[in-house]
């Protein structure tokens, strides 16, 4: 595994995006200190103040077209071990399809591109993690690890936290192990997991398409990774992409810090 630290990037993903175009596959996983240009998914921005963990990982796929979507899965459960590494009695839950919430905020989110440079398909697998701060701003609550690690862990003579650095390693161990996985047994290797930690399964929620907004019972995961929903008439739709939200939404931009 190959690792490129910047001290500051417009946007990691971008950054990697250039080194794909040029012919690099990957694996590897570039870091920035800072973001000037940190984007979430649709656009949205995302702040990126140093001392987070901004960091896009290069992978090539061997199962097209869906593997791309898939890794999201991976990185969603990479980044609750993550969290648990540090904050074993932390109360993680992940939302579909890719953000991860620490007692029901958001401390991460994922955003995921995929190209094809010289014949190879390829994915990048964005992940901005809150560590040091979040933003007060947000439609929806948001916050950072260092809040919920235990103080004796910080205060002795070894700290658990060391920083960014530290817990690239520890990401980039998870995502790998989980990533194995994956290539080796498929998505289902993945979808059990991601369902044991999943936010509000069996409850109503709001959630957003392109084209409109309702609101439905949670019911699981497609074979694929689908949202399945079920409506008050007993009729199951599978989502393909949207937001979900454990309330109905408020008006505006749905925005939280994000890579």
């Amino acid at each position: 595994m190959k690792f490129l630290h910047l001290t500051e990037a417009g946007s990691t993903n971008d950054e990697v995006r250039l080194l794909a175009e040029k012919g690099e596959l990957g694996p590897l996983w570039l870091r920035a200190d800072s973001q000037s240009g940190g984007r979430g998914r649709h656009g949205r921005r995302w702040t990126s103040p140093f001392g987070n963990l901004y960091a896009s990982g290069l992978f090539p796929l061997s199962k097209v077209p869906l593997a791309g979507a898939h890794l999201g899965f991976a990185a969603s459960l990479a980044i609750a071990d993550t969290i648990s590494a540090y904050a074993p009695l932390a109360r993680i839950s992940l939302k579909w399809p890719n953000d991860v919430l620490l007692d029901g905020a958001k401390i991460s989110g994922i955003l995921l591109e995929t190209g094809r440079s010289r014949g190879q398909f390829w994915v990048i697998v964005g992940i901005g993690l809150n560590l040091i701060t979040h933003p007060a701003d947000t439609p929806y609550p948001s916050t950072h690890l260092l809040e919920h690690i235990a103080k004796a862990d910080l205060d002795g003579p070894e700290s658990v936290f060391t920083g960014a650095d530290g817990v690239m390693v520890v990401l980039a161990a998870r995502f790998d192990y989980w990533r194995s996985i994956y290539e080796a047994q498929g998505f289902a290797a993945l979808r059990g997991p991601w369902l044991e930690r999943a936010q509000g399964l069996g409850e109503t929620a709001s959630i957003r398409l392109a084209e409109r907004s309702f609101t439905a019972k949670l019911m699981g995961l497609g074979e694929n990774g689908e949202l399945q929903v079920e409506y008050d008439n007993g009729t199951v739709e599978s989502i393909y992409a949207g937001d979900v939200f454990p309330a109905p939404a408020p008006t505006g931009e749905t925005n939280v810090i994000g890579n």
